[in-house]
């Protein structure tokens, strides 16, 4: 009995998946969703989404999310999302979505700037950031109170303009210099990032 047991499972492991091939699925002129504003296209996200994509519709929203959403209501053809964004697995383990292609990019700096640049300060009350980049705080010599999570790094630096001198914020080069901020201290130099191109399954 054990034997016929072990022979089946045996059996069994001998089945061979052979998956099916994959490429690209981007013809052009497509309609693309990402994070930020399509005004100012500081965010990594429209960045490197135009420095890919240069023939598409490609506009910026409030949060990745809703770029997936825009997909999966037909208001747009793609979505696109950096492998550094932390709920990227509710988009890969959601059924209804698929990979339509990927890119590797390098995005900007990444810098601690505050409303006090005149100094080396890196001590602060509230720190803003978008949660991508909170891993950075761990290996910087950064001291604060509370962090304070924003949808992107735009965001951080529209929150840091209006914010009190005791804050600071965690953002890229393209964003800090837009807003006219100085960085403090350079937490993550100019680095390659995967990009996925997501469309409905």
């Amino acid at each position: 009995m054990i034997q016929n047991r072990l022979t089946k499972s045996k059996e069994s492991m001998d089945t061979t998946w052979m998956p099916s091939s994959w490429s690209p699925d981007y013809i052009g002129n497509e309609t693309i969703r990402t994070l930020g504003k399509s005004e100012t296209s500081v965010t990594c996200s429209l960045d490197a989404a135009k420095a890919w994509y240069p023939q598409s519709d490609i506009q910026g929203v409030s949060s990745f999310e809703s770029a997936c959403d825009a997909v999966l209501t037909d208001e747009a053809s793609f979505f696109f999302v950096p492998v550094a964004y932390p709920k990227l697995n509710s988009f890969l383990m959601d059924t209804r979505l698929t990979i339509a292609d990927y890119k590797v990019r390098p995005i900007p700096p990444l810098v601690l700037i505050g409303k006090r640049t005149c100094e080396y300060k890196t001590e602060f009350e509230t720190i803003f950031l978008h949660p991508a980049t909170e891993p950075l705080l761990k290996s910087s010599a950064i001291k604060y109170v509370k962090l304070d999570f924003c949808t992107s790094n735009e965001v951080v630096v529209e929150r840091l303009s209006n914010a009190n001198s005791d804050t600071g914020g965690i953002t890229n080069l393209i964003a800090a210099s837009m807003a006219g901020f100085a960085p403090i201290l350079t937490l993550r130099p100019e680095a390659p990032m995967g990009w996925l191109l997501l469309k409905r399954a």
